[in-house]
């Protein structure tokens, strides 16, 4: 909806939502109220049901939100997996293969700064929350076995606390997935969440030993993540 000045529209329409509450779930409906103009100014008349056309003539014409303009300005990668808008906000799946990656440590893990070989990684963006997990092979697909990522600042069930590490806003598909993980590759990991170290071993020692020798990582080391496959996480 192009933007206008307030004074260029006229009230026509009013709709009110009634809501009523059961033990598990609301109920709702939705009325709408014609507005006419009188000499005493804009007044409401009697109300009577919306009308499914009259809804869908409001939404068509509503920018609910900017991600309506999401775009991909080429072929979907091979690494999307899974993309779809969900409560007005994208829910984008996306592996990143196993490769050299550097990673940076609060001074108090005692980890130097420095380049980890990672095993394949799974990322999935839901509402603006980043999820990342991990899995031995290169090419993931739905029946695919998650593992829990090796790293700190990542809780059990893979939610990542990102801290003050913004992701940059866009609103391209293939931009979206590279910010996300920038912003986490980019942030500080400082200290373990939920149940522990998330790879069979101690994480800090592992990590250090990675970046001394520049080993590739040991995928048997990994556990296995509370959410079973990619499929689950659609």
């Amino acid at each position: 909806m192009e933007e206008v000045f307030q004074e260029d529209f006229k009230p026509i329409q009013a709709v009110l939502v009634f809501e009523q509450n059961y033990k598990y779930k609301s109920e709702y409906y939705l009325e709408s109220r014609r507005i006419e103009l009188t000499n005493k100014g804009y007044q409401m008349k009697e109300g009577t049901p919306l009308s499914k056309k009259t809804l869908s003539k409001i939404m068509d014409n509503i920018e609910t939100s900017s991600l309506d303009k999401i775009v991909c300005n080429s072929i979907f990668p091979k690494n999307l997996l899974y993309y779809q808008i969900k409560n007005l906000e994208p829910h984008i799946i996306w592996y990143v293969e196993s490769r050299p990656q550097h990673l940076l440590f609060s001074k108090s893990l005692n980890i130097k700064d420095g380049i980890v070989n990672l095993p394949t990684l799974v990322f999935k963006l839901e509402e603006k929350e980043l999820s990342v997990f991990a899995v031995k092979t290169n090419a993931p697909n739905g029946n695919t076995q998650l593992y829990k990522a090796p790293f700190h600042n990542v809780y059990d069930g893979g939610n990542i606390c990102m801290g003050n590490a913004k992701a940059k806003k866009s609103n391209e598909i293939v931009e979206i997935m590279e910010n996300y993980q920038n912003a986490f590759f980019n942030s500080k990991f400082s200290h373990l969440h939920g149940s522990g170290s998330p790879i069979y071993g101690n994480l800090n020692t592992y990590l250090s030993k990675l970046i001394k020798t520049g080993d590739k990582f040991n995928k048997n080391l990994l556990k296995k993540s509370k959410t079973d496959y990619i499929n689950d996480l659609i």
